[in-house]
């Protein structure tokens, strides 16, 4: 379970630098920092390089989106409940992009695009479990990414899952949750 800028380990400085995803595409700092874990992890023969797979969550969705977009060793990914394109955001939180990347979707078209996966949807190569509550905020996201996926070509299967919330605290959520990551799993060998 590697750590990334945004997620404050690095501190609440490092943590805003990070939002604003000044390099993006070309250089993505926080990718580097969940690839150097691996790195790390497969140089000292604790991970299977062969048998890599990437799993993440509301941001670390977000992120596994854009690391499948530039990197291809995982066999499978899972982007749960994850932003895939930036445009799609509630007015508020577009507001805030705005200031992170330095302008409005119209206004720095290119940095949006660099900070939305759905933009790189045609170079993932890693088949793709897409997981979202079935009635939350981001279950268009979800369909937003599907769709850019599947044109692309990307093995690619989207699970709403009924009755969950972001984090799937239910019993019956988690229980759906886990049959659709292991049969995935089970399909992606």
């Amino acid at each position: 379970m590697p750590d990334f800028r945004s997620s404050g380990i690095a501190g609440r400085d490092e943590m805003r630098r990070a939002f604003r995803r000044r390099g993006l595409p070309g250089q993505d700092r926080e990718i580097g920092d969940v690839l150097s874990g691996v790195d790390l992890l497969t140089a000292r023969g604790l991970a299977d390089p062969g048998a890599l797979i990437l799993f993440g969550h509301s941001y670390g969705g977000y992120l596994a989106g854009r690391i499948i977009g530039r990197d291809h060793r995982f066999r499978v990914a899972v982007c749960c409940e994850a932003v895939a394109d930036l445009r799609l955001l509630d007015p508020e939180s577009q507001r805030m992009q705005a200031g992170w990347l330095g302008g409005d979707a119209d206004r720095v078209p290119q940095r949006w695009d660099a900070a939305s996966p759905v933009a790189r949807a045609r170079d993932v190569r890693t088949p793709v479990l897409l997981l979202y509550a079935g009635s939350g905020t981001l279950a268009g996201q979800g369909q937003a990414w599907h769709r850019a996926l599947t044109a692309a070509g990307v093995p690619a299967e989207l699970v709403m899952v009924p009755g969950a919330d972001h984090v799937f605290s239910s019993v019956p959520a988690q229980q759906h949750l886990h049959r659709a990551v292991t049969g995935w799993f089970e399909r992606h060998p």
